[in-house]
């Protein structure tokens, strides 16, 4: 009303007796507000920037150069000729101002300083973000043990922290000082691609890769590396836009030429969207308006954080090392366009998005999130979630069915919205959706993880046990229904899509172009557990607290009977029902697209699980890697299955340098297919398998490191593919390399980004999440670990009759056990052979001294439902 308020504000008209004007005290009031408040986010904002493209300098610093300017001036002029003659000049200028002359002599000391304070303090923040540039750029200490680092890098982390920790730190204030991602050398990426591939191919396969790839370095291939490294000079990074805009926003179409290994189902419900799962104990209410409320106005005021830089950024686990941010900017407001071709993002920040978008039963709302200027409240907007569940008023079968379009082909999504979307009511609620802060779902459906396995619940945990029918796949159907709903029922085009269940339970469906799983990750795992309130008895019991928490908790957000708390008579928010308008042509075509997202959205199986035998402590005590420990797994569990290698791909973060996403770390090796196949053996070589497997992870691990460090494979290989189309250079190799399948697509989730020890809080332990089947013959296959347990996500397509997500799940929980059993008997025959070196020789009949036999150190297979505690194996000799 405002808006329409100012039009009348002044009001004027001439008179026989002169010139008349009105004005509204109230409206001048409002414009008044409006103007201040706009100033204070502009000089907010400034303020911003001069703080982080000063940092690691701080305010604090200006005023100690102002404060030894003013006392030399004072008390010591003279010795320093070059300060004295600037300052003089300074003075000389001042005079001509008609009040500086009125100015007592402080003042005028200060004023005659603040110039070459100003300068000072410029140059010497220039200084200092030279310096943390140059330490930023060590990388080798990614390489070495972190509990016995180098000399090298005690002194590195010592000047690190020098220079920064006594700084304030915003959320972008390394951003300008974090390193370019390093283009690599071309010789080194030829060479590890074919050193990957070898394993997967036969000798005339790889001869033929081989051949290529001489005649690539011999011909193109160094003139495109020219143009690539000249691209990583004039950019930020060389890879991140071509990633976003060619295998994102230009995926989910009609594939040009399938083949046998295209997904059926093009869109990105199953081809990009994710999911991410909430609270595994979540002791909030279970009444859907006060879930739904709490959730939506925490999210809201990260939102204000995010915008206003009150968020630090995010270290390596070392507490040193800062990740880029950049994608922290995009969380809300965010909205994939359909276009033809290829989509673009938009995003709306401030006001502008200051809404949310609520779906129920087939009905849109708009549900204001500020009033006034002012973020409503938590109660009123549990009010109006409340009234939004009481609307009976039915919904057509065409606005029901109108994300179905999110779901499916893009280009036949943007068709229908140039065509039914761009013009009337419809053109306005379509805005209101993209310019939304997130979208919201109140699902009809009742959604849980079901029975959790007994090792799961400690002493804190017990009371939240339950029981389920354990026939029934609680957890998967819950996984399945984050991921893809029933087709219709999620907007897959929106950054978030929260979503929160009739019972209470809730999950996010997630547009993955914008930001990658460990930035949502990190969001809902803050806003989950300050939504429960166990930020509060983390602090009760004083335990460590991550100090830069985001959001605040009293405590006392619930009553008992699971009401938010707050004025019980409190009127509910603005919102506002859409009232679609669609002809029959638009209607058809949109029930249409329904049944096929329909079928698309249970073409998927998923089975999701936790495995409760052992975590992520007891491998550690086993000496192995616990992302290499579950990579061997899914090796030795896909070779079974399969019977040979498949080509696996792990994401490994590049967030160390500017604007870094990912890099692919490719776990099938010459080791890790050698250990594979010394797990086949029968009976199985104790120490020959277990040699074989430290071998393998100590590569997958080095591998690992190397992709995070810049130094991969595959975003190399892709960017040369990107420099060869655009400038028409035919490159056989990589056209070749580009379109090879991933049969099997593999994440880990992080945990611990909230800075809540999970292992001392398991209350704050999350699900993880996953994502669906990047290949139609292939898995996506999603982990997260916890101290005492491994959760799984495995996916894949109903109708391919070469792989099957159940059976497959099943199988890498027998190869997790099976490798457990080689470690467990490994490390007892080597603390057997420590303890007992007198057992190396005996005494034969005749007094003399001989060697002891030797051990077998051969067994035949466990199997997955023997005892993991007390190891029983079916053959062990000695």
């Amino acid at each position: 009303m405002a808006e329409a308020s100012s039009a009348v504000a002044f009001q004027f008209y001439v008179a026989d007796d002169g010139i008349h004007y009105e004005c509204s005290p109230k409206v001048l009031y409002i414009i008044a507000r409006m103007f201040f408040k706009g100033t204070g986010k502009r000089f907010a904002r400034i303020k911003n920037k001069i703080r982080s493209g000063t940092f690691p300098s701080s305010p604090l610093h200006f005023v100690l150069f102002e404060t030894l300017l003013m006392i030399y001036y004072i008390f010591h002029p003279g010795l320093i000729w070059p300060i004295d003659t600037v300052m003089s000049y300074i003075d000389i200028a001042y005079r001509f101002l008609p009040w500086y002359a009125n100015l007592n002599w402080l003042l005028q000391t200060f004023y005659i300083t603040l110039p070459l304070a100003i300068t000072f303090w410029f140059l010497y923040a220039l200084l200092l973000h030279y310096c943390l540039r140059v330490l930023l750029t060590h990388i080798s200490w990614v390489f070495e043990d972190p509990k016995r680092p180098t000399l090298k890098t005690k002194i590195w982390a010592i000047c690190l922290k020098i220079l920064c920790g006594y700084s304030t730190e915003l959320l972008y204030s390394y951003q300008r000082a974090l390193p370019k991602l390093p283009v690599p050398n071309l010789n080194s990426t030829i060479s590890k691609y074919l050193d990957s591939v070898r394993p997967l191919l036969s000798d005339e396969e790889y001869k033929e890769i081989e051949d290529l790839s001489k005649d690539f370095l011999k011909n193109e291939g160094h003139r495109l590396q020219r143009f690539l490294t000249l691209r990583s000079w004039i950019t930020q990074n060389y890879i991140t836009e071509w990633w976003e805009d060619y295998v994102y926003l230009a995926s989910g179409r009609k594939p040009t030429n399938p083949n046998e290994n295209t997904s059926p189902y093009p869109g990105i419900m199953i081809n990009s969207n994710y999911y991410i799962l909430g609270l595994v104990f979540d002791k909030g209410p279970r009444r859907q308006a006060s879930k739904a409320a709490s959730l939506s106005h925490l999210f809201l005021e990260w939102k204000n954080k995010l915008e206003n830089e009150n968020v630090g950024p995010i270290k390596t686990p070392n507490k040193l090392v800062p990740l880029c941010m950049t994608q922290y900017k995009r969380i809300f407001g965010t909205t994939r366009i359909p276009k033809k071709g290829q989509d673009y993002l938009m995003q709306t920040t401030g006001r502008k998005s200051g809404h949310i978008i609520v779906y129920r039963e087939g009905k849109f709302y708009k549900v204001d999130g500020y009033y006034r200027g002012k973020m409503v409240s938590a109660k009123q907007l549990e009010k109006t979630m409340e009234e939004i569940l009481s609307d009976t008023t039915p919904a057509s079968d065409a606005e029901k069915h109108l994300a179905s379009f999110t779901a499916l082909d893009r280009d036949e999504w943007a068709d229908f919205r140039e065509k039914y979307a761009t013009t009337g009511a419809n053109k306005r609620y379509m805005d209101m959706i993209d310019t939304a802060a997130f979208f919201l779902v109140l699902d009809t459906e009742t959604k849980h993880y079901g029975n959790l396995p007994d090792e799961y619940y400690g002493e804190e945990t017990l009371q939240y046990k339950q029981t389920y029918d354990n026939d029934r796949p609680y957890f998967s159907e819950y996984c399945k229904s984050l991921l893809t709903g029933n087709g219709s029922n999620r907007w897959f085009d929106k950054s978030i899509t929260l979503i929160v269940f009739a019972n209470g339970s809730t999950g996010m469906n997630l547009e993955h172009s914008f930001a990658d799983a460990p930035v949502l990750g990190h969001l809902y795992e803050v806003v989950s557990i300050v939504e429960t309130d166990y930020l509060v008895s983390a602090k009760s019991k004083k335990r460590v607290v991550y100090k830069n928490f985001m959001l605040k908790s009293d405590g006392k957000r619930y009553t008992p009977d699971g009401y938010l708390s707050g004025n019980g008579n409190v009127t509910s928010g603005k919102y506002e029902r859409m009232e679609w308008k669609f002809n029959e042509e638009a209607a058809r075509k949109i029930e249409i697209q329904n049944e096929i997202a329909v079928q698309a959205a249970d073409s998927v199986t998923m089975k999701a699980g936790y495995f409760p035998h052992f975590g992520r402590e007891t491998i550690k005590q086993c000496n192995c890697s616990p992302d290499a420990f579950l990579q061997m797994s899914m090796q030795l569990a896909c070779y079974k299955s399969t019977g040979k290698f498949s080509l696996t791909y792990e994401s490994a973060m590049t967030r160390l340098f500017r604007d870094g996403r990912t890099e692919t770390v490719r776990p099938v090796t010459a080791e890790s297919c050698k250990f594979v196949k010394t797990m086949l053996q029968d009976p199985i070589d104790v120490v020959e398998a277990h040699e074989a497997l430290q071998c393998a992870m100590k590569v997958h691990v080095q591998k690992a490191k190397e992709a995070t460090t810049g130094q991969g494979i595959d975003r190399h290989l892709f960017a040369l593919f990107v420099v060869s189309k655009g400038k028409n250079i035919d490159s056989p190799f990589l056209s070749k390399v580009i379109v090879e399948p991933w049969k099997l697509s593999t994440s880990q989730t992080p945990t611990n980004q909230s800075g809540v020890d999970q292992t001392n809080f398991p209350e704050c332990s999350t699900g993880g999440g996953g994502f669906g089947p990047v290949t139609r013959h292939g898995y996506g296959v999603s982990y997260i670990f916890t101290s005492g347990l491994i959760c799984l996500h495995v996916s894949s397509f109903k109708d391919s009759p070469y792989t099957d997500a159940v059976k497959f799940y099943d199988e890498i929980v027998e190869a997790m056990v099976q490798i457990k059993n080689i470690c467990s008997e490994a490390i007892a025959l080597q603390k057997e052979s420590a303890e007992k070196p007198a057992e190396l020789t005996q005494q034969n009949g005749n007094g003399h001294l001989t060697k002891a036999p030797k051990l077998s150190k051969k067994f035949r297979y466990m199997s997955y439902n023997d005892s993991i505690a007390e190891p029983r194996v079916q053959s062990f000799s000695y």
